[in-house]
């Protein structure tokens, strides 16, 4: 066994060192407290409880079924994910969101602002963007919205893969 130099002052003032915010910020407290339950509720499961209420209209887009509902929860659920660094939390909450979104609209314009503003792009993992993307140039459902097109407005990703999208399917042509 080797042992390792022990500097027991120097050691010390490492661990009692502020931390700086954009050092460390898995501070739970900053987290919905509905999504820490379903994320605790995964780790147990490897699951989490998709049975969220339906309501009148939600497989319209409007002002109101665009902000709350399953949609945004699936996409708060696939950003927590990532932001903790859990994979299996990612893929759950992704085929949960595929699943619901030819069905349902509930949140939707909440779920674009999360996933493409609480999440990061990679190459390797594009399932939450790819989908919307998907949704907003393959959908027969979506209409013309004062708020979604704002939305869609103010995020310079979803923009430029739209038109990424629009230029693939011009050559498909």
């Amino acid at each position: 066994m080797v042992a390792l130099p022990c500097n027991p002052g120097r050691d010390l003032d490492a661990l009692t060192a502020p931390i700086k915010p954009d050092d460390f910020d898995w501070d739970m407290d900053v987290e919905d407290k509905s999504a820490v339950k379903l994320m605790v509720h995964y780790f147990y499961h490897h699951d989490y409880p998709s049975e969220f209420p339906t309501y009148e209209g939600h497989d319209r887009l409007t002002p109101q079924t665009a902000t709350k509902g399953v949609l945004a929860v699936h996409a708060k659920m696939f950003a927590m994910g990532e932001k903790y660094q859990v994979r299996g939390l990612k893929s759950v909450a992704l085929e949960k969101y595929q699943a619901c979104l030819p069905e349902t609209c509930a949140g939707f314009g909440t779920s674009i602002i999360i996933a493409f503003m609480g999440t990061t792009e990679t190459e390797i993992d594009l399932g939450l963007r790819s989908a919307i993307v998907d949704s907003l140039s393959d959908s027969n459902w979506m209409v013309e919205d004062e708020a979604l097109e704002k939305t869609i407005e103010e995020i310079p990703e979803l923009v430029y893969a739209l038109y990424r999208r629009l230029l693939w399917r011009s050559r498909q042509w």
